[in-house]
């Protein structure tokens, strides 16, 4: 695998510093090289007195700073990061309220483990990898259509080793509520800390009434009863306020709407896909509301 080193210096030069609108290249480049470098994770004190934690490979970085650092905007700075998290180049936690992102694979980068680039390392260099046509699967597919379906046989021999992290159930359910808000008001929604926090409730209320009744609670039925969820809802006030906080408000009233709404409206017969979806609503999420 090659690599050019890089002086940090270069980062503090007149060419990067010059005022400009970044490329996707050099916005990659950017975290890349503002990841936190050292094994040891570092404790921060935030202005409010609390503590988060940034491990090797993370960026501390909320999505309006790194709009103002690119001169991009909100939703172009969002759009980058979804690619990247969808390709599972990256992934995104909240801490204390905090946003941090982290590099997967980040050792591709920066390899702890090798002397010609990491044991003679000094405060001034960092290793950047070479974009090759192997290393293209490391780095955020800006482009959807054009790198699929072309690695040959020989290419994936030359990548086995390279073994990708497989995107956490917090973040599959995230980007399904953020392709339904897509689909439903054709704009991308904001995520904030606290939508964060206001998930975790969700699929764990999912979780806990699937269990009892004895249905599976592996990752992938979680994905489709969170999906169906969100599916299940019909308030307008819900609709009109569509955001993951009111969901989880309002959790046992979805439950109780998609339970006994869908096969009790008047002089209207359910079609077959309607029952199914009810039975599977109201057997996989409401069991333990009757």
């Amino acid at each position: 695998m090659a690599f050019i080193k890089i002086d940090r210096n270069f980062f503090e030069g007149k060419y990067w510093k010059q005022k400009r609108v970044f490329s996707q290249a050099e916005a990659w480049i950017d975290l890349v090289r503002t990841a936190r470098f050292e094994i040891e994770p570092e404790t921060r004190i935030l202005s409010s007195g609390r503590y988060i934690t940034i491990k090797r490979g993370e960026i501390h970085a909320s999505i309006r700073f790194l709009a103002e650092r690119w001169s991009w905007g909100i939703d172009k700075v969002k759009r980058f990061l979804d690619a990247a998290i969808s390709e599972q180049a990256i992934e995104r936690r909240t801490e204390q309220g905090e946003s941090i992102i982290t590099l997967l694979n980040y050792d591709i980068y920066n390899p702890v483990g090798d002397e010609s680039q990491t044991a003679n390392r000094t405060p001034n260099q960092t290793p950047i990898d070479t974009p090759t046509e192997h290393q293209q699967v490391h780095q955020p597919n800006t482009n959807k259509y054009k790198l699929k379906n072309i690695r040959t046989k020989e290419d994936k021999n030359n990548i086995v080793g390279v073994k990708k992290t497989p995107a956490t159930l917090h973040t599959v359910c995230k980007n399904l509520f953020i392709e339904k808000f897509r689909q439903l008001f054709g704009e991308e929604y904001y995520w904030e800390a606290k939508d964060g926090a206001n998930l975790n409730p969700i699929i764990k209320k999912i979780r806990f009434n699937r269990e009892k009744k004895e249905m599976p609670i592996d990752d992938e039925s979680i994905n489709v009863a969170f999906s169906l969820f969100l599916d299940s809802i019909t308030d307008k006030w819900l609709l009109e306020n569509f955001s993951i906080p009111n969901i989880n408000s309002k959790f046992n009233e979805i439950i109780s709407q998609a339970k006994n709404g869908r096969t009790k409206q008047q002089n209207t017969r359910p079609s077959p896909s309607e029952l199914e979806a009810a039975v599977e609503i109201g057997m996989a999420l409401a069991a333990g509301n009757r």
